[in-house]
């Protein structure tokens, strides 16, 4: 299983919101009655979800050069300190 940056994973919910947006603007009367409600409530599971994910990915980067910056960190925290700067 490939490794999702948290960054991009976040994006990836983005679109899938733009997606469930425009399904449900493209039901009719003719749809079952129960598709715009349940594409409704998975557009409603998804809000927030991205911006939680992006605030959470910021915490950890200022955690880690937090740690970094206090002589803390160790190989790990060097290393994903590393990453973090390469975005």
């Amino acid at each position: 299983m490939s490794q999702l940056q948290l960054i991009d994973a976040a994006c990836q919910i983005e679109q899938a919101q733009a997606v469930l947006s425009m399904w449900l603007e493209s039901t009719t009367k003719d749809t079952d009655p129960d598709l715009p409600r349940l594409i409704g409530s998975i557009i409603t599971l998804l809000h927030g979800v991205p911006e939680a994910m992006e605030e959470a990915e910021s915490k950890l980067a200022d955690y880690v050069m937090r740690e970094y910056r206090d002589g803390k960190a160790c190989a790990t925290f060097t290393i994903w300190c590393a990453v973090l700067m390469v975005k």
